[in-house]
């Protein structure tokens, strides 16, 4: 007698299937029938594991001996798109768990199913000519927001203006939010000021202000004290200047002594006048800004006491980039840099009329407007 045994026999259930064990069933075929004999084929439980994912190369896939534990894998974890898409594998679920492949154990006690997760990242492209290295150029999750920057605002006469392409704003160390719901460019759009010359002319109207105190003994006289009884008030001959002194101001020397002193009423001692002129070279501006107006008041290191001097001067405002505002900064000499108004002590004084700036001081020196 001849006989066999499938090597596998199917079940009622997807999944789940029984297989032949080893050895083989005895005795083994054929056989001569001289009597009652008794064959017996054992069978195996056996379950299959699916895996199933989107993207990458799938394994662990089969069938598995029922109580056995089994493993899903996926390769590569990171897959390229379309360009400026990828997708990075996250997890696995359904029967499967775990972060990474290969999955961790999965108990084969019933048809299983791994699945992989992944999500979709997209690339933010960040471009600028100066201003390097970017920030914020990478790879971003589906859905996020983010922004592009720049190490700095400035390089040379080059000054950042403004983002274009899929990111806005004016400010070049971030941008406004770029939501990544594709692959996204940020364009740093920069113009080109030209720098101030350092030890070199100015192009600034010519002027000079003499705060004459003395030139006019009715219109601005002293007390013995050398306090000025009257408020002296001067502009420039083409009016883009004007000074301020109030009453009772006395101006000291460099040396603290009165500079107009009144010993009789009738007799004056009269030391060089406070002089405002425009500077006709200036040191080099601070980094990010440029020179509108540039003035230097002389006798050099005079002081006001009893009342601060207010200085107004008028600019151009096409001297004026968009975007810019203007603010009076004070050059110390012999700390060898500028100094912003508020560190060197000058109070903010009321524009007196359109494009114009004004400060209140009690310290003469080099004054200059500059826009940034």
């Amino acid at each position: 007698v001849t006989y066999a045994y499938e090597n596998t026999v199917g079940s009622s259930t997807t999944g789940k299937r029984f297989a032949l064990t080893t050895p083989a069933p005895s005795p083994t075929s054929p056989i001569t029938v001289s009597g009652a004999a008794t064959i017996t084929g054992t069978y195996k439980t056996q379950y299959y594991l699916t895996v199933n994912s989107p993207h990458g190369t799938t394994g662990g896939y089969g069938w598995y001996d029922s109580g056995v534990n089994a493993q899903a894998t996926v390769t590569p974890l990171t897959v390229a798109g379309g360009a400026g898409t990828q997708y990075v594998f996250t997890n696995w679920s359904g029967d499967a768990s775990g972060t990474t492949s290969p999955s961790n154990d999965i108990l084969m006690n019933a048809p299983k199913t791994a699945t992989a997760n992944w999500k979709t990242q997209y690339y933010l492209t960040v471009n600028s000519p100066y201003g390097l290295p970017v920030i914020g150029q990478g790879w971003y999750d589906g859905g996020t927001n983010t922004n592009a920057g720049l190490t700095s605002g400035t390089e040379g006469p080059n000054v950042f203006s403004n983002w274009s392409g899929d990111a806005s704003g004016t400010n070049y160390a971030n941008s406004n939010n770029i939501l990544m719901n594709a692959a996204k460019t940020a364009t740093a759009i920069w113009s080109a000021e030209p720098a101030p010359q350092v030890g070199g002319p100015v192009v600034f109207p010519q002027m000079v202000i003499m705060v004459d105190v003395m030139g006019n003994i009715q219109a601005h006289p002293v007390t013995t004290e050398g306090a000025l009884i009257a408020n002296v008030t001067q502009s420039s001959p083409d009016g883009s200047v004007t000074v301020e002194i109030p009453a009772g101001t006395v101006v000291l020397s460099a040396t603290n002594t009165p500079q107009y002193q009144n010993y009789s009423p009738y007799y004056h001692t009269v030391n060089p006048d406070v002089v405002i002129t425009a500077a006709g070279t200036i040191a080099a501006a601070p980094q990010g800004s440029s020179a509108v107006r540039a003035y230097q008041m002389t006798p050099a290191g005079i002081t006001f006491k009893g009342h601060d001097f207010t200085l107004a001067a008028r600019y151009n405002a096409g001297d004026v980039s968009q975007g810019k505002s203007v603010t009076w900064a004070f050059y110390d000499a012999k700390a060898g840099k500028w100094v912003d108004r508020e560190t060197a002590g000058y109070v903010a004084a009321g524009a007196p009329v359109p494009n114009s700036a004004a400060f209140r001081a009690a310290q003469a020196g080099y004054f200059t407007i500059f826009a940034k």
